[in-house]
């Protein structure tokens, strides 16, 4: 729409700025746009002169002084994050501290805060990497991620969650009882991790969700640089295989999309003492299972992830017509029969 420059009575200015009349009645719905470069000391009383300094233009049109720079911002909602950024641009190019509030017109709140916190002015300088798989081993990721993100030299310094509205709510952590003991973890929120000695933009950011009851879970890891986003989530996954709270944790009615599961309760009625192995059998055990479960960086030192035994026979292996057989792997594959234990 072009622009209209034309003086206004005072009737006539209350209304376009106000939307009320002298006597404060409201007689106009209409927001007309003032800009802001040529509105300075308007007010009730104003006058003639006043007003030969205000433009107006339509209803969804922004103005500034310079040439070619009238802009159609009808539906700014469907703005794609790079022209919302050309617009803001536009709209501060003639405000000196436009550095400094840059981020304050950032709509969601959680992208304004993680701006601040990566030490960037716009949402397209934020980078990120996503996770999804299922829940129980996307839960199995999030209780590793502090432990993770301390072994690469960052300190965390807390949590934040948000409604739909931006409101802000406390995250949601979900509690695991495991080796008699409970580890409680935030399943949904974000997790800020700043850079030991760094600068603002080495600091990483990490959005959880989780909605175990649809059977859905995720990660995204926010920081400056796409390729780094990526190698924290993978190095996560490895990380998490090796340290996580489950490890060596018998476990049983294990439910994948629930992220549910109960640990096995030991009778102590029965010890390994008397277990009716033979002791040739108990020693190979303690060699090739329990010294590599007691000692797992040692032998990952070594290059050996996987250890252990099996024994082969018919189902219900304590009866008595049952054989019990073990071997040992040999460097070409075959296998020899260490011991195999005759029905008595």
């Amino acid at each position: 729409m072009s622009i209209i420059d034309k003086y206004l009575y005072e009737e006539e200015l209350l209304k376009a700025i106000f939307g009320k009349n002298e006597k404060g009645v409201n007689v106009s719905t209409k927001k007309p746009v003032i800009s802001p470069v040529k509105y300075h000391d308007v007010h009730v009383s104003a006058n003639v002169e006043v007003a030969k300094h205000i433009t107006f233009l339509g209803e969804n049109t922004y103005i500034s002084d310079g040439p070619d720079t009238t802009i159609d911002v009808t539906d700014t909602d469907n703005f794609s994050e790079e022209e919302k950024d050309i617009l803001l641009e536009k709209n501060l190019s003639r405000v000196q501290f436009a550095d400094q509030i840059k981020i304050d017109f950032i709509a969601a709140i959680d992208f304004r805060i993680l701006c601040r916190f990566l030490g960037v002015t716009t949402v397209n300088d934020i980078k990120n990497h996503p996770f999804q798989s299922h829940p129980l081993i996307t839960l199995i990721l999030m209780e590793s991620i502090e432990g993770f993100m301390k072994s690469g030299g960052y300190e965390y310094v807390g949590e934040l969650n948000f409604d739909s509205h931006g409101n802000s709510i406390p995250p949601e952590i979900n509690p695991w009882n495991v080796k008699g003991k409970e580890t409680a973890f935030i399943i949904t929120g974000f997790l800020f991790f700043k850079k030991i000695n760094g600068e603002p933009t080495d600091n990483v950011s990490f959005y959880l969700y989780a909605d175990l009851e649809r059977g859905g879970a995720s990660i995204t890891c926010y920081s400056t640089d796409t390729n780094k986003s990526k190698d924290i989530v993978n190095d996560l996954q490895i990380f998490s295989k090796k340290f996580n709270c489950l490890r060596g944790a018998k476990l049983k009615d294990v439910n994948m999309i629930a992220a549910s599961f109960s640990e096995v309760e030991i009778n102590e009625k029965y010890t390994w003492d008397n277990y009716y192995y033979p002791k040739e059998i108990k020693d190979l055990f303690s060699l090739e299972v329990f010294d590599f479960v007691d000692n797992v960086e040692k032998y990952n030192k070594c290059g050996i992830n996987k250890r252990g035994l099996i024994l082969h026979g018919k189902p219900g292996c304590v009866l008595a017509d049952t054989y019990i057989k073990v071997r040992k792997k040999k460097k070409e594959g075959k296998h020899n029969i260490i011991s195999q234990l005759p029905p008595p």
